[in-house]
């Protein structure tokens, strides 16, 4: 059995025009075999890249978009019951507690404040 790749490229044309004493179909089926065998394998060592760590760290995403609504200036209240701060009536924010439902929207200068069951200040975030 010939394993060389130039005997399978030798082989392709005895498999389109057979010649007396060779088996016409091994050589197609090795063609096409080694046809197919390097995307299979280039597939195969790209399912074995590594791929990239995600932090575990709340609030990941968040570091990942920019402060456009001034919320680290409103991070000193996180621990703070949202009952007891006093935000300016100018302030374009919104209080989201747990189970409530909130649209999808992303407005830039939105500032989300998320709070638990007892009101406490969970996070501040843009949105």
């Amino acid at each position: 059995m010939d394993i060389l790749p130039f005997t399978v490229a030798a082989r392709v044309g005895d498999c389109r025009s057979p010649r007396k004493g060779l088996d016409p179909g091994r050589g197609c089926a090795t063609y096409a075999a080694m046809k197919y065998a390097l995307p299979i394998f280039l597939l195969a060592l790209a399912a074995c890249e590594p791929s990239p760590s995600v932090s575990e760290e709340p609030g990941g995403l968040d570091k990942l978009t920019p402060d456009t609504c001034g919320a680290a200036d409103y991070e000193s209240l996180v621990g703070s019951n949202i009952a007891a701060v006093t935000l300016p009536s100018s302030l374009n924010d919104r209080v989201i507690g747990p189970g409530d439902i909130v649209t999808q929207e992303y407005s830039p200068g939105r500032i989300n404040f998320r709070v638990d069951e007892n009101g406490v200040i969970l996070s501040v975030t843009c949105g």
